[in-house]
């Protein structure tokens, strides 16, 4: 399940900028589940953490957080 939510996160923010240029094409429905498994993913991540569960927020709430920021950043890097 985990590398499912790493990849949404990663893609989803892409898919959606694809996605609304026309609101009828698969990728911006695709897009919306992404984020959603995502946002249900960094909620669980904070969920941990208030237990004391470290590797799980890690896993869960960091990483889908951080990953779609290095990506958009790489991609801004080589298109300037």
């Amino acid at each position: 399940m985990v590398p499912h939510i790493w990849i949404g996160s990663t893609f989803g923010p892409l898919l959606l900028y694809i996605g609304t240029q026309d609101f009828t094409s698969y990728e911006f429905y695709i897009s919306i589940f992404f984020l959603a498994v995502a946002a249900y993913s960094i909620y669980k991540g904070i969920d941990a953490f208030k237990h004391g569960i470290y590797s799980d927020f890690i896993m869960l709430a960091l990483i889908p957080m951080l990953l779609p920021v290095a990506f958009g950043s790489y991609l801004y890097s080589i298109n300037t």
